[in-house]
């Protein structure tokens, strides 16, 4: 019998050092994967705040065609982009606003940080914007621009039709990275 104690108590500590091994395999692979995301939401963070050139592509491809959007969540994509730009406009947070703004477009416009609310109209109140009409057109690897008109509506209980404006804007959206900019009254007739 005390063969068999110790033969058993031998399994029992091999088992109980296999255990800590998963146990610290867990534990390495866990933080391992944390760190991974931490790493990889920092510079998609890092490329966004950098406000990416999406117009000049690397890998140069020649622009599709121009055509009404057909897929669904492509068109509510941008819609959501235009939203989250006017959200920023209507808190009036300049570094935000200016980041979603394309690189071409904040040249042409002259836009810095410093002045960049005062480009554009004064929102009283909290607007989102309804797109009616929207196209798009691959301009390079993944990248679609979006040109789209609707109405600006105050965000409130009451649709009043009195307080809907015009609004059009194009949405360049990095379909890899998930990265948008905006040239706001650029529209194709």
């Amino acid at each position: 019998m005390s063969y068999m104690n110790r033969n058993l108590t031998k399994y029992i500590i091999i088992a109980i050092l296999y255990i800590i091994m998963i146990i610290e395999i867990i534990v390495v692979i866990h933080t391992f994967g944390h760190y991974k995301k931490v790493e990889e939401s920092a510079n998609i963070s890092q490329k966004m705040s950098n406000n990416i050139n999406n117009t000049q592509v690397e890998e140069q491809e020649q622009p599709g065609n121009i055509e009404k959007v057909k897929e669904r969540n492509d068109f509510y994509t941008a819609v959501s982009c235009v939203n989250k730009y006017l959200e920023y406009l209507n808190n009036k947070d300049a570094q935000a606003v200016y980041n979603c703004l394309d690189q071409v477009y904040i040249e042409k416009k002259e836009i810095t940080e410093n002045n960049v609310l005062n480009k554009f109209e004064d929102m009283d109140s909290k607007y989102v914007f309804k797109a009616e009409k929207m196209f798009q057109q691959k301009i390079g690897n993944g990248i679609i621009q979006y040109y789209a008109y609707g109405k600006l509506t105050e965000n409130t209980e009451v649709q009043d039709s009195q307080n809907r404006k015009d609004f059009y804007i194009s949405i360049i959206i990095n379909r890899k990275t998930g990265a948008f900019t905006l040239l706001p009254d650029t529209y194709i007739n």
